[in-house]
């Protein structure tokens, strides 16, 4: 009896967070639809017409599908300077 009152406990806790979690996305939802239409009717009662641009870097390898392959840029001098180690004290 108990085991079944546990079972019973557990499935109306998990339905009930499920219909939290789908009513907090409804309502985000809906937030962000009305944020945007404010925005849209804000920018109509100024008398300027709303602007509906996404911009992107169009880049050639883009358009190709293929990534492109690694090209390490070009440091514009071939010399390689080498650096000595030394250890660090502290001075007090």
């Amino acid at each position: 009896m108990i085991r079944l009152l546990d079972l019973v406990i557990r499935t109306l806790l998990k339905l009930l967070f499920v219909a939290a979690g789908l009513v907090l996305a409804v309502v985000l939802s809906a937030f962000g639809l009305a944020v945007a239409l404010g925005v849209v009717a804000w920018q109509v009662l100024r008398g300027r017409p709303p602007q509906f641009r996404f911009k992107m870097k169009h880049r050639p390898e883009w358009r190709s599908g293929r990534r492109p392959a690694f090209r390490p840029r070009d440091s514009g001098s071939a010399d390689v300077v080498d650096v000595e180690a030394r250890d660090v004290t502290d001075r007090k």
